[in-house]
């Protein structure tokens, strides 16, 4: 009798899936009025599978709820993809509706997995398997899961949570999920670094409780270079206090330094621009003072990642304090010499590159900010065109922080930042290799790559062609020093 019905449920079990009233529609009754039942109905039918012991009779149903998932996972992914381009590619998911959604799919499909389907891994495996196949499907998840742990760790806190340490195991939680981690890792990187050149984190406890548990998730490879940074302000914050101490009533502006090591920070390139004549005595005392105390070292000031207050005297009545980026500061003193400047002008006065003064020169003459009155009024902006302080400015508050509108759309978004992250991806194939081989001494091609991806699938997903290519680089290099024929035939397999 038991035979019979083991074939029976055999002959019979991707029929009984497959209808209108199988797994997918009992998956999908598990949200709403009638979850209970539909939750009791799934759990009678993995217990009559696993009681029948039937070979991969669990398989199919996990294979079905694996599908069900991943396709309620792209969904999402798709819809937010269209809103970003309906919204021109930029702040189409203010509200975080992408990545609120996949925890909320993630809870909910676990908590099935733990109560109908009782813990089994097979269903473990197959939730975990869909998540990592949609979310992977591009960087667009990653992105917004870094915007979104920016959010949340804030000032401000633009994304409304409710218990934000339950909702940085969420954030971890679909971070252990991404194959190429690096992508995230550098967004995330450069978040924080705005959140402390700007003085922007609600709290100091959070943002090290954020990094201690993605440390558990991905080990203390990449979160020891956050550490530093943390480092960097806090040492930056004593070596202000000693530099205050004699040098504060000698100087004629209020000045806050950040020394940012090189290397633990997500961008090393100094801006060319010219440091204003009304702070360069500033900057030459901090640079003194701090040579004094660390000799060999070399100091360059960053212009464009920090911010300014600025009293503007906009006529006889009127003057307020403005809070602009460092940019906007150099091109509002520039007014002090000449009432009307064009923007070729400013470009030659400042040094500050051409998209970027156009940016944010063009925030400040931005109808709803007025700091500026631009001849001819248009967004565009040629060498030409003329600017000035806006004589009828007026705002009610004395301190106004002045926003910096969206950034111009570029022809090609995140190019550099991908060029960086191919360029360090590049340096960790060479670092593996030459750590296996220096340990083995000779190794076959095939089994070389294997230990090489090995070595990196935690960081990214190394392609074999691109091993091959640095690996023939290296061999290149070793063989110039007099390695034996022997050797470089067993290194090429």
């Amino acid at each position: 009798m038991k035979a019979t019905r083991d074939e029976l449920l055999k002959e019979h079990q991707k029929e009984l899936l497959a209808k209108d009233t199988g797994i997918d529609r009992m998956l999908e009754r598990t949200q709403g009025g009638d979850s209970t039942k539909a939750k009791d109905d799934l759990a009678r039918l993995f217990r009559l599978y696993q009681a029948l012991a039937i070979d991969k009779g669990l398989q199919p149903i996990a294979d079905a709820m694996k599908r069900h998932v991943c396709q309620l996972g792209r969904t999402h992914i798709e819809k937010s993809q269209e809103l970003a381009k309906e919204k021109g590619g930029g702040s189409g998911d203010k509200n975080h509706e992408l990545i609120t959604n996949l925890i909320k799919l993630h809870d909910r499909f676990l908590n099935l997995v733990k109560g109908s389907f009782q813990g089994d891994q097979l269903f473990h495996k197959a939730l975990k398997e869909a998540f990592e196949d949609f979310i992977n499907m591009n960087y667009f998840t990653s992105n917004y899961l870094a915007k979104y742990a920016n959010d949340i760790l804030r000032k401000g806190n633009r994304a409304s949570v409710m218990d934000l340490d339950k909702t940085m195991d969420h954030v971890v939680m679909l971070y252990g999920y991404i194959r190429d981690k690096d992508i995230f890792e550098r967004d995330y990187q450069t978040y924080l670094a705005h959140r402390l050149l700007q003085d922007l984190s609600e709290s100091e406890q959070s943002e090290k409780a954020m990094i201690g548990k993605l440390k558990t998730e991905s080990g203390c490879h990449w979160t020891s270079k956050l550490e530093d940074m943390f480092k960097d302000i806090q040492r930056s914050k004593e070596l202000m206090i000693e530099f205050n101490k004699t040098h504060s009533e000698s100087l004629a502006i209020e000045m806050n330094v950040s020394v940012c090591t090189t290397g633990a920070w997500p961008s090393n390139t100094v801006s060319t621009c010219k440091v204003p004549e009304d702070i360069q005595p500033a900057a030459d005392k901090y640079k003194k003072f701090y040579s004094r105390l660390h000799s060999g070292r070399k100091l360059d000031f960053r212009m464009d990642l920090g911010k300014a207050e600025v009293q503007v005297y906009f006529n006889s009545r009127e003057n307020k304090i403005l809070v602009v980026t460092t940019y906007q500061m150099m091109a509002l003193l520039l007014f002090n010499t000449k009432k009307v400047l064009t923007f070729k002008e400013m470009l030659e006065m400042t040094g500050i590159p051409r998209k970027e003064l156009a940016w944010h020169v063009l925030s400040l003459a931005h109808p709803k900010v007025k700091v500026l009155r631009k001849d001819p009024s248009s967004k565009r902006i040629e060498d030409d065109h003329r600017f000035g302080l806006h004589p009828k400015y007026k705002n009610a508050r004395k301190r106004i922080a002045i926003p910096l509108m969206a950034k111009p759309h570029e022809d090609d978004p995140g190019a550099e930042e991908r060029r960086q992250i191919l360029r360090l991806r590049q340096h960790q194939m060479d670092a593996a290799i030459v750590r296996i081989m220096k340990a083995r001494k000779t190794q076959v091609h095939t089994d070389l790559v294997a230990e090489v991806t090995r070595q990196l699938n935690n960081r990214f997903t190394p392609a074999p062609n691109d091993i091959k290519k640095k690996k023939y680089r290296l061999r290149l290099c070793v063989d110039t020093t007099g390695r034996s024929s022997e050797t470089a035939k067993a290194h090429r397999g």
